[in-house]
């Protein structure tokens, strides 16, 4: 598929109406604009929601338990082991590490549930009301 800008012109050309066209091929930076709305709410280790996206969905969860008798949950996981891992085996295992424990706990969460990371060792999860 690929994503147009169409210009066009009302102008006389040799005394007679016409219209001018210019087609512009903009599929590039249409995929350039949807990857940096991605990575400003999403983190570029896991691709999971980031800080900012996890507060929007936050906000859209309470203002739905507001409206019902509905409850969330949120849980915080955190490690101090990532920094024994970094220290002792590498940044790259660390970094491995990290980029591993999303899909560990992505197993348990059911598909309305947002897991987000939020630091470097620090990741959550909410629960919309089932």
């Amino acid at each position: 598929m690929i994503d147009l800008a169409i210009y066009s012109r009302h102008l006389v050309y040799g005394d007679q109406p016409a219209v001018l066209l210019a087609l512009m091929d903009i599929t590039e930076r249409k995929r350039a604009e949807a990857r940096l709305a991605f990575m400003a709410q999403h983190d570029g280790l896991t691709g999971l929601p980031n800080r900012n996206l996890l507060r929007q969905r936050m906000d859209e969860l309470l203002q739905l338990t507001r409206r019902s008798a509905d409850k969330a949950a949120v849980m915080i996981l955190g490690s101090d082991s990532f920094k024994a891992i970094n220290d002792t085996l590498g940044h790259a295992s660390a970094t491995s590490c990290c980029a591993a424990s999303p899909s560990a706990c992505d197993r348990r969460c059911a598909e309305e549930d947002t897991l987000a990371r939020l630091n470097s060792d620090e990741f959550r999860r909410s629960s919309r009301p089932g």
